[in-house]
């Protein structure tokens, strides 16, 4: 008595017999006690155990502290808001439109979010000014979103000290990606070496805000190895978020290698939850990458695009939260 109990009935090959459900025992006389509470039913023990194992997942769930909802220091919305409501006065219908650097970087600011700073150029010569406003050592990268990440494709260059070392890069660069269509190019600040991340945040028809997290490459490129949550999130919630993706073990000293800041990840997901549960206007939002390393988290380059809620035709929008 008390224990959870499910049967499994293995070895049934016989398709019109069907045992998955919910069983319970008929009194043989009408005067006999109530029958027990009817016992779940499977056709295999996989499925038994699975079923045991998320009835137990559940049950923690349901007795763990579940945390706060905490709003972060320096997250001001009525500023991002104004903003917002300015961005938009010209936007109709389900257009998205895509933010430019220095205005993103202005509206996520509002939110305490920081982007790595990055500058465009024409000529090897601004490229060198630029270095020189933004601090030796700098990157060089490809504007090309395809490219920009690829090391192995010559879209990035790395630790670049120097004036003559940035003009000869800049050279060199040019020549290699003319196969792509001879893409722009732009200096950014280099920041420590860490795991590269991602995070999303889209407006989904249905649910709202969607906030998604994986370790950047192959895992999500490939594997789709993914985290989603939906707003509003406790810090319990913020805490599981990080720790989701199968691959989130390379945060945590994997092989050898050093431990991430996971607090300042904790962080960047809880801001950017709270920017896309409060504005809606904001269709999508993607961080790649976000180096993580022992002492904080860079956000390298950010892809953030609006547009008119009010005039969208996803009317079960947010329904959930009513």
């Amino acid at each position: 008595p008390g224990k959870p109990v499910v049967a499994a009935f293995s070895g049934i090959l016989d398709p019109s017999i069907y045992v998955e459900g919910m069983v319970g025992a008929e009194p043989d006389q009408p005067r006999q006690p109530a029958p027990a509470p009817p016992v779940p039913c499977y056709s295999n023990p996989g499925a038994a155990v699975a079923a045991l194992a998320a009835v137990v997942r559940y049950a923690q769930w349901l007795d763990r502290d579940q945390g706060l909802f905490v709003e972060p220091e320096g997250c001001h919305p009525e500023p991002a808001r104004a903003d917002l409501e300015v961005l938009l006065r010209d936007v109709g219908g389900e257009q998205l439109v895509r933010l430019d650097q220095d205005t993103a970087a202005r509206l996520l600011g509002h939110y305490g979010i920081r982007l790595v700073p990055s500058v465009g150029f024409e000529t090897a010569e601004e490229a060198v000014a630029a270095a020189g406003q933004l601090g030796w050592p700098v990157a060089l990268k490809t504007t090309d979103p395809a490219l920009r990440h690829r090391l192995d494709l010559g879209g990035v260059r790395l630790d670049i000290q120097d004036a003559d070392s940035l003009r000869r890069n800049v050279l060199e660069m040019r020549k290699s990606l003319e196969r792509y269509g001879s893409p722009s190019l732009e200096v950014q600040t280099m920041v420590p070496v860490g795991q590269a991340c991602t995070f999303r945040a889209i407006e989904d028809p249905l649910l709202g805000p969607v906030i998604s997290f994986g370790l950047a490459g192959d895992a999500v490129n490939l594997l789709d190895d993914w985290a989603h949550r939906v707003p509003p999130l406790s810090g319990s919630d913020v805490h599981d978020f990080i720790r989701a993706p199968r691959a989130s073990r390379k945060l945590f000293g994997y092989q050898g290698l050093p431990a991430v800041d996971v607090a300042a990840l904790e962080d960047l997901a809880a801001r950017l939850t709270r920017l896309k549960d409060n504005h809606p206007e904001i269709a999508l939002v993607h961080f790649n990458p976000v180096l993580a390393g022992p002492d904080g988290a860079s956000i390298l380059a950010a892809d953030v695009r609006i547009a008119n809620a009010a005039q969208r035709t996803d009317s079960a929008r947010r329904a959930m939260r009513s």
